[in-house]
């Protein structure tokens, strides 16, 4: 069997232009990806420092921006099964509710947990219940930390 000079460059034309299908496929969805807006939502627990004091022990919830887009944040909740505890009189953090968040930054909020379990006390949750951090920005997405257990029983009895 004999290839032809004609036959290589036929096959090599198309080689050629697959690879550049696969490459502006490529650039299309980086493309796309750099102009989504990228948030990372985490909960969790610990304590503010006052000099050598220490604070009760607080709900932690953070937002970064790892996206190339500044990102204005309308909300700060706290979501278990399908309702919310909405901070109406505001949270304590880093920055105040609304806010913008530049890429390549991020906020904290932070809130007694033994406030956390009353509320959901008062919502009649009596056991281990299973909480989310929320940040909504002004066009109502939505992003949502991984779980985080507070033990209803355990604070109602501090």
């Amino acid at each position: 069997m004999t290839v032809s000079i004609d036959d290589m460059a036929t096959l090599l034309a198309a080689l050629v232009a697959v690879a550049g299908l696969i490459l502006s496929i490529y650039n299309f969805i980086v493309d796309r990806r750099d102009k989504a807006i990228r948030l990372i939502a985490k909960i969790g627990n610990g304590f503010l420092t006052y000099g050598p004091e220490l604070s009760d022990l607080m709900l932690l919830l953070d937002i970064a921006n790892v996206g190339e887009k500044a990102v204005k944040i309308s909300t700060v909740e706290i979501k278990w099964k399908k309702r919310e505890i909405v901070f109406f009189k505001g949270i304590d953090g880093t920055a105040k509710v609304p806010f913008e968040l530049p890429p390549g930054d991020s906020a904290k909020f932070w809130i007694p947990i033994k406030e956390v379990a009353t509320a959901l006390k008062k919502e009649g949750c009596t056991d281990r219940e299973y909480v989310k951090a929320c940040f909504r920005t002004a066009v109502d997405s939505e992003f949502l930390s991984k779980r985080f257990p507070i033990d209803v029983k355990e604070w109602e009895k501090q």
